[in-house]
C-alpha cells in the first residue's frame, strides 16, 4: 500500500516493513520494530473523546472532567491547550490542573502542570537543557521529565511534563498578599510586601493585565499573579490600582537604565 505522510494508518503491534522505490528503479527495503522507549508514560482520557478544551476555558469549567494517569499513578483533574504561536503546530501543548495537590514524577507537589510538545526542537532536549543549567544557579526554574503521551487512546509521541510557573513556595517563592491584605495603600507597601509575577510578550491579550513598554524594542510586560479582581479591582480600575503602577514604575525605570 503506497504511503501517504500524516494519512496513512499502520498497526505497529507487530513489525512493519517498507519497501522504498529508488529513482533507477530499484527498491530497498527497511523494517520497523517499535519498543517501549523506557519513559514514564501520562495517558489523558476525557471530554468524551474530544481534544481538550481550547486555551480560553476557564479551569473551573473542566475540573475533574479527565483522568490523567501519570506513570501508573491515577489523578483526575481538567486539561486545555495553552501556548500562543505553539497552538496553530500540528503538535499541541497542553496545561493541567489536577484536582488537588500532588508529587509528580519525584517533583514538589501542585495542582498546575505543563505538557511542552517541543515541536520546533527535533532534538527534544533543549528545554530539559536549559532548565538544568538554570538549576545550577541559586534561582528556581521549573523541573520537568520527558514523558509518553498518550491522549484518548492515542499516542501522540514524546513530551515535557513539567511544573508550571507559578508563585508558590515549591516554586517562584515571592510574597502572595493580595492587595487588600496590605498594611496600608502606600507604594513602599507593594514593594515590601506583594510578589509579582511577570511575562514579556509581543502579542496583547484584553482579558489579561499588561502594559506597554517603549523601549528601543517594544513590548508588552503582562502581570501574571496577581492577575484576578480579587486582587487588582475590575477592568476599569486596574490600570490605576497601585500595585500595577508600582510594578510598571519599577520596570520602566530598569528599562531606563539598561537603554542609558
Amino acid at each position: 500500500m503506497e504511503q501517504i505522510s500524516g494519512t496513512t494508518a499502520n498497526d505497529f503491534n507487530t513489525e512493519v516493513t517498507y519497501t522504498v522505490a529508488n529513482s533507477d528503479g530499484t527498491y530497498q527495503q527497511a523494517v520497523v520494530r517499535l519498543k517501549n522507549t523506557g519513559l514514564p508514560v501520562v495517558v489523558v482520557t476525557g471530554n468524551d473523546g474530544q481534544a481538550p478544551y481550547p486555551k480560553s476555558t476557564n479551569f473551573d469549567d473542566i475540573e475533574g472532567k479527565f483522568t490523567i494517569d501519570i506513570n501508573g499513578t491515577v489523578h483526575t483533574g481538567g486539561v486545555r491547550l495553552r501556548g500562543n504561536t505553539t497552538q496553530s503546530m500540528p503538535k499541541k501543548p497542553y496545561a493541567i490542573k489536577l484536582d488537588g495537590k500532588a508529587e509528580v514524577l519525584g517533583m514538589p507537589k501542585h495542582k498546575r502542570w505543563v505538557l511542552l510538545a517541543n515541536w520546533l526542537d527535533r532534538t527534544m532536549l533543549r528545554n530539559d537543557l536549559a532548565f538544568y543549567l538554570a538549576h545550577q544557579t541559586d534561582t528556581w526554574a521549573p523541573h520537568g521529565e520527558p514523558v509518553e503521551l498518550v491522549l484518548n487512546g492515542v499516542h501522540v509521541g514524546n513530551y515535557y511534563l513539567c511544573e508550571q510557573i507559578k508563585i508558590d513556595k515549591n516554586r517562584v517563592n515571592v510574597a502572595d498578599v493580595a492587595y487588600d491584605e496590605l498594611s496600608s495603600q502606600t507604594t513602599e507597601a507593594v514593594a515590601n510586601e506583594m510578589g509579582f509575577l511577570l511575562e514579556c510578550d509581543e502579542a496583547t491579550d484584553p482579558s489579561e493585565i499588561y502594559f506597554y513598554v517603549n523601549s528601543p524594542v517594544k513590548f508588552y510586560v503582562y502581570v501574571k499573579d496577581p492577575g484576578s479582581d480579587d486582587y487588582l479591582g475590575d477592568n476599569t480600575n486596574r490600570s490605576k490600582h497601585i500595585g500595577i503602577t508600582y510594578i510598571k514604575n519599577y520596570f520602566n525605570n530598569v528599562v531606563t537604565a539598561l537603554n542609558n
